[in-house]
């Protein structure tokens, strides 16, 4: 899979369900092992798509320029060992809307082993994903 856009993300954001997320506060990320399968056409709520590894702090640094999504270093701190992180959920934290799906990095696909200590995910300088692609 690559990094996606959760159909229901992008249309709680047009609606007006979700507000400014580019407003501090208003993002985080969830990190799932393989056992989280996601539905881009149904999931509408992390609160419904399972138990992640960890949840991330406040996101920083959130832009859209040009309908590229973009975002600073994620942290997860202190995150218990014994998983092997392979996805991240960037949600809304009012309404708990997934918008971006983030399976890839740089170097590949993630594949992130916890040990008790932080993980910090570093977004590729191209960013994250584009909400609008051109065909």
């Amino acid at each position: 899979m690559a990094n996606a856009v959760y159909k229901k993300g992008i249309e709680k954001i047009l609606d007006g369900t979700v507000g400014d997320f580019t407003a501090a506060s208003a993002l985080e990320c969830r990190a799932y092992t393989s056992s989280y399968t996601p539905n881009f056409d149904t999931d509408e709520s992390v609160a419904t798509m399972g138990a992640g590894v960890a949840d991330s702090a406040a996101l920083t640094g959130v832009t859209v320029t040009a309908g590229r999504f973009d975002c600073d270093t994620i942290t997860f701190t202190s995150v218990a060992g014994g998983s092997t992180i392979t996805q991240l959920v960037i949600h809304d934290v009012s309404s708990n809307v997934p918008i971006v799906y983030i399976d890839t990095d740089d170097s590949g696909p993630l594949s992130v082993v916890t040990n008790g200590g932080d993980i910090q995910f570093q977004i590729p300088a191209t960013g994250i994903c584009d909400f609008i692609s051109q065909a």
